[in-house]
């Protein structure tokens, strides 16, 4: 299915330019394992974006579950948190923007994802990363980086499972369940503009509330 481009607005990313897509246009071709990210809503998450150099601080996959889209992820408030993805962007209509896979997954991969991004959401939101993932943004801390000491912690982060940032259940679910990889850093301090800018994810759009066009009914959950 073709989506059609809405009212313009600035590039979402070098390159690639920011169009708005309506919920209900959205939800008819959406797809397990969608992934969402999010622009900022308050002054913290400015701060992640800025630190991380691009537009998102939060990013969370999608899923069916019961006949509704939901999004699944970690949150700093929540730790891992389900939510129907119709109320997010009801609340926030044009923060949210839904990438794709590039590469093809077969059912069976994309169950094994959502076993995933669903299951995994029992542990805390990881604290510990946010500060690894600053520090190696620091333009005046980047010789720390390459500490053996900073690079075992960074180890261990990613291999631990009781805890996570948003991306880092991300890029572990998608590892875990079909071997694939966004991007070549360790999970733990991998950012939501990492996967933005990963060629393994394809902007589809920034998703709005209006109504579409094309529909005469009000978007659906």
């Amino acid at each position: 299915m073709m989506f059609r481009k809405h009212h313009r607005r600035p590039e979402i990313l070098p390159g690639i330019p920011c169009h708005d897509l309506p919920y209900v246009d959205y939800r008819h071709s959406a797809r397990d394992c969608d992934v969402a990210l999010w622009e900022p809503r308050d002054f913290s998450g400015k701060l992640i974006a800025v630190a991380t150099d691009g537009p998102f601080c939060h990013v969370s996959g999608l899923a069916w579950l019961h006949g509704r889209l939901w999004s699944a992820g970690y949150e700093e408030r929540c730790n891992g948190f389900l939510s129907p993805l119709s109320a997010e962007v009801r609340r926030h209509p044009r923060k949210i923007s839904v990438f794709r896979p590039t590469l093809h997954l077969d059912e069976r991969q994309r169950q094994a994802i959502l076993r995933h991004l669903v299951g995994d959401l029992t542990g805390d939101y990881a604290w510990k990363n946010i500060r690894l993932i600053t520090l190696g943004h620091l333009l005046g801390l980047r010789w720390f980086t390459w500490i053996p000491a900073y690079r075992e912690m960074i180890r261990k982060q990613s291999l631990q499972t009781k805890s996570a940032i948003c991306s880092q259940h991300i890029v572990r679910s998608f590892r875990r369940g079909a071997n694939l990889r966004f991007v070549n850093k360790h999970d733990a301090v991998v950012s939501p503009n990492d996967l933005a800018r990963s060629p393994l994810l394809h902007y589809l759009g920034t998703l709005t509330w209006q109504w579409s066009s094309s529909h005469a009914v009000r978007p659906a959950a």
